[in-house]
């Protein structure tokens, strides 16, 4: 079975690509998505490029582990998981959640975050496989690896800029774009997570 991650593979490949086509337009100026693609789509030079982008992804998904990716979409540095909330906050924000039903399924709610996460989890794997639980794990782990992948890379080409001497102003507006779209996928990111505790609670 195709796990979630793989599955996002191909969309990361495009927000790679997209990137890289947001560099090329502030660093060249008369970059048109009409001359890169006819360069990027030549066998000669395609199957290369997909090769190192598909590289780059697994070798940059791998290098930053879980709990940094957390940071950079949640902004915190403890607690950062939705699901240290679930008992305190969500499940009083969904109105699908039966409290009664829940507290007949885990008993007594725990107090403190770590207890709400260990909970949680329990309850999500056992409700896993659910098409509403699937789809929003799938969201937020895409949203989630879309925004590191976007701070990283955008950090990576910045450096790279300066070194090249492509000029401190497309440098500064390109980083200023890398700035936005992480901000955009970590607010998605955000969003999925905790319409995943909440779809996870509404199944009990």
């Amino acid at each position: 079975m195709v796990s979630l991650k793989a599955q996002n593979r191909p969309l990361l490949f495009l927000v790679f690509v997209g990137h890289y086509a947001v560099y090329s337009y502030f660093s060249s100026g008369d970059f048109t998505l009409t001359s890169w693609g006819d360069v990027a789509l030549q066998p000669t030079v395609y199957a290369p490029f997909a090769g190192v982008v598909a590289i780059s992804i697994a070798l940059l998904n791998s290098v930053f582990k879980n709990n940094l990716k957390e940071v950079a979409v949640f902004f915190r540095l403890q607690d950062r998981l939705p699901g240290h909330r679930a008992f305190s906050e969500h499940v009083h924000d969904d109105p699908r959640v039966d409290v009664s039903s829940l507290f007949g399924e885990v008993g007594e709610f725990p107090k403190s975050p770590k207890d709400q996460n260990s909970t949680w989890y329990s309850l999500y794997k056992q409700v896993k496989n659910d098409a509403s639980v699937k789809e929003a794990n799938k969201s937020y782990l895409f949203f989630r690896d879309g925004a590191c992948l976007v701070l990283s890379v955008g950090v990576l080409l910045c450096a790279w800029g300066v070194y090249d001497g492509v000029g401190l102003e497309p440098v500064a507006l390109y980083g200023a774009a890398t700035i936005v779209a992480w901000q955009l996928f970590a607010l998605a990111a955000r969003n999925n997570a905790e319409k995943l505790v909440r779809n996870v609670l509404a199944q009990f």
